[in-house]
């Protein structure tokens, strides 16, 4: 598993999982969960000054 995920981007990595329909989902780092697309639309965070 290790030399398969090695050799791809999490996104290639997420678009053969899908299509071999094997539920998955990216492990983000804390910057990247902030900057989710997913986490803004839902205001998962709130920003505070």
């Amino acid at each position: 598993m290790q030399l398969w995920c090695e050799s791809r981007t999490s996104a290639d990595a997420l678009s053969e999982l899908a299509t071999a329909r094997i539920p998955a989902g990216p492990v983000l780092r804390p910057g990247e969960l902030v900057r989710h697309p997913h986490a803004e639309a839902t205001g998962l965070f709130d920003w505070v000054d």
